[in-house]
């Protein structure tokens, strides 16, 4: 799962990245999450208005920070999705993945 937080470097798009660090990592969820900062690299996934959260080349938000109970409906029904179909990605989320994750992020 590849979730995008797309914004300026400010306090709600922090909130944000917090937010869905601890709802993928209370729920085991493997995830890449990045932020997105370049208004040039935001257009392309068809934002006009920031905050945004992406999941998997899908819009979720736009404009404002989600509540912990949408990320959380998101993310589910994502690992649902994959838990259905035949996707070798790690769903799991062992901690050799949540740092290697973590060290990704903070690259970005």
């Amino acid at each position: 799962m590849k979730i995008y937080i797309l914004g300026h470097r400010c306090k709600i798009c922090d909130a944000i990245e917090e937010l869905i660090w601890n709802v993928v990592e209370e729920n085991e969820i493997a995830a890449t999450i990045k932020r997105v900062v370049k208004d040039i690299d935001i257009v392309k996934f068809g934002v006009c208005l920031t905050p945004a959260v992406v999941v998997d080349n899908e819009i979720k938000v736009m404009g404002r920070k989600p509540r912990k109970e949408e990320v959380l409906s998101w993310i589910m029904a994502e690992r649902l999705m994959m838990d259905e179909s035949d996707d070798t990605e790690c769903i799991t989320n062992c901690s050799s993945c949540v740092n290697q994750k973590k060290t990704e992020s903070t690259l970005t």
